[in-house]
Protein backbone atom coordinates (compact mmCIF):
# COMPACT_ATOMS: atom_id res chain seq x y z
CA UNK A 1 0.00 0.00 0.00
CA UNK A 2 1.41 3.65 -0.85
CA UNK A 3 0.29 6.40 0.62
CA UNK A 4 1.18 9.82 -0.98
CA UNK A 5 -0.11 13.51 -0.78
CA UNK A 6 -1.22 15.38 -3.92
CA UNK A 7 0.12 19.01 -3.32
CA UNK A 8 -1.76 20.99 -5.79
CA UNK A 9 -4.79 19.29 -4.69
CA UNK A 10 -4.16 18.53 -1.03
CA UNK A 11 -5.43 15.19 -1.07
CA UNK A 12 -4.13 11.78 0.60
CA UNK A 13 -4.47 9.25 -1.73
CA UNK A 14 -3.76 5.64 -0.42
CA UNK A 15 -3.19 3.08 -2.80
CA UNK A 16 -2.79 -0.63 -3.64
CA UNK A 17 -1.40 -1.64 -6.90
CA UNK A 18 -3.79 0.50 -9.45
CA UNK A 19 -6.56 1.32 -6.79
CA UNK A 20 -7.44 4.05 -4.82
CA UNK A 21 -8.62 3.30 -1.59
CA UNK A 22 -8.52 6.30 -0.03
CA UNK A 23 -8.41 9.69 -1.45
CA UNK A 24 -9.71 12.56 0.87
CA UNK A 25 -8.31 15.66 2.98
CA UNK A 26 -7.68 13.84 6.04
CA UNK A 27 -4.56 12.78 6.82
CA UNK A 28 -4.26 8.69 7.46
CA UNK A 29 -1.35 9.23 9.89
CA UNK A 30 -3.69 11.39 11.77
CA UNK A 31 -6.67 8.99 12.20
CA UNK A 32 -5.90 5.16 12.07
CA UNK A 33 -9.24 4.34 11.34
CA UNK A 34 -8.37 5.70 7.78
CA UNK A 35 -5.89 3.13 6.99
CA UNK A 36 -7.76 0.12 8.43
CA UNK A 37 -11.01 0.91 6.22
CA UNK A 38 -8.31 1.22 3.20
CA UNK A 39 -7.36 -2.52 4.17
CA UNK A 40 -10.73 -3.91 4.52
CA UNK A 41 -11.42 -2.36 1.38
CA UNK A 42 -8.65 -4.12 -0.36
CA UNK A 43 -9.31 -7.41 1.07
CA UNK A 44 -12.74 -7.17 -0.33
CA UNK A 45 -11.60 -6.20 -3.55
CA UNK A 46 -8.38 -9.66 -3.86
CA UNK A 47 -11.72 -11.98 -2.85
CA UNK A 48 -12.40 -14.93 0.02
CA UNK A 49 -10.09 -17.05 -1.56
CA UNK A 50 -6.92 -14.94 -1.26
CA UNK A 51 -8.03 -14.27 2.59
CA UNK A 52 -8.72 -18.02 3.22
CA UNK A 53 -5.53 -18.56 1.59
CA UNK A 54 -3.50 -16.43 3.79
CA UNK A 55 -5.31 -17.75 7.27
CA UNK A 56 -4.71 -21.36 6.34
CA UNK A 57 -0.93 -20.49 5.77
CA UNK A 58 -0.89 -18.74 8.83
CA UNK A 59 -2.26 -21.72 10.73
CA UNK A 60 -0.11 -24.01 9.38
CA UNK A 61 3.38 -21.74 10.64
CA UNK A 62 2.11 -21.67 14.33
CA UNK A 63 1.27 -25.11 14.33
CA UNK A 64 4.38 -26.43 13.45
CA UNK A 65 6.57 -25.25 17.10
Amino acid sequence: MKIKRDQQSKFWVLSSDTRVLYKGRRSPWDDPTIIRQALDRERETRGPSAAGARSADSKQHTSGA
